[in-house]
C-alpha cells in the first residue's frame, strides 16, 4: 500500500469519526433523527451542510446539529436561515412522488444543538442565534468565548497582519467574547475519561432531548 500524508490520514480518522456517530445516533433513535456535524463556518463547511440537511435530516423527524469543535468562519446567517426555513407548498412533478416546497423547509422539526469548550468564532455565533431564535435547546458545555471578525491589512514588503474589525453582540448588547461564552440549556461536560471509554455522554443527551421533543 502507498503511504498518506498526515492530513490524510487526520481526514480519514474525522470522517471515520463522523460516520460513527451518525451511525450511533441512528441505532439509538430508530433512524427517526438525523445527525450533522460541522468543523467550521467556511462555504465548502456549508454546502457540505446544506446537502446533508437536504439528503438525511429533511426525510427524518429530527435533527442532532454538532459544532464541537468548531474552528469558525463566517455562514452563520445560511446556517440558522436553513435551520428556521418553513415548509409553504407542496408540489409533484408528473408521475413522480410529492415533495415539499421549500425545499430545505426544516423550521417544523426539532433541532438539538450540540456544543462544547472547543467551539469558538463563527461557530459561537451559530450558537448565539440558535438561542435566540429560540430554535431547540443547546445541550453540552459552554463555548470558548472568543468571538471576534478581523480584517488583513498589508504591509509594504508583501506581508500582512490582522486587526479586530468588528465585535458580535446580544440583542441586550453583550459582548459575546466578554462574556465568557454562550451558556447551553442543559449542561453536560465530556471529561478524559470519556474519551479513553469511547463514550460521549454529550451526545447521548442530546439524543434523549431529540426524542422527548419529537414524542
Amino acid at each position: 500500500m502507498a503511504p498518506i500524508s498526515d492530513g490524510a490520514e487526520r481526514n480519514l480518522v474525522r470522517e471515520a469519526w463522523i460516520e460513527g456517530r451518525k451511525a450511533y445516533v441512528k441505532e439509538k433513535t430508530g433512524d427517526r433523527v438525523a445527525y450533522l456535524w460541522m468543523a467550521a463556518m467556511g462555504q465548502g463547511d456549508l454546502s457540505r451542510f446544506l446537502l446533508e440537511l437536504e439528503r438525511d435530516a429533511v426525510p427524518r423527524e429530527g435533527l442532532i446539529m454538532d459544532v464541537r469543535w468548531n474552528m469558525g468562519g463566517n455562514v452563520h446567517d445560511r446556517v440558522l436561515d436553513a435551520l428556521t426555513r418553513p415548509v409553504y407548498a407542496k408540489w409533484r412533478v408528473r408521475g413522480m412522488p410529492e415533495t415539499q416546497q421549500s425545499t430545505f423547509g426544516f423550521a417544523d422539526k426539532p433541532v438539538v444543538l450540540v456544543t462544547n469548550e472547543v467551539t469558538l468564532s463563527d461557530g459561537e455565533m451559530t450558537a448565539n442565534g440558535f438561542k435566540a431564535l429560540q430554535r431547540g435547546p443547546i445541550v453540552g458545555n459552554t463555548t470558548f468565548g472568543w468571538l471576534i471578525f478581523t480584517t488583513s491589512s498589508g504591509l509594504l514588503n508583501g506581508g500582512s497582519f490582522r486587526l479586530p474589525f468588528w465585535g458580535c453582540y446580544t440583542l441586550d448588547g453583550q459582548d459575546l467574547e466578554t462574556i465568557g461564552g454562550v451558556v447551553p440549556d442543559i449542561m453536560v461536560v465530556n471529561d478524559l475519561n470519556d474519551e479513553l471509554s469511547g463514550t460521549d455522554p454529550q451526545l447521548d443527551r442530546a439524543i434523549e432531548e431529540a426524542l422527548r421533543r419529537i414524542r
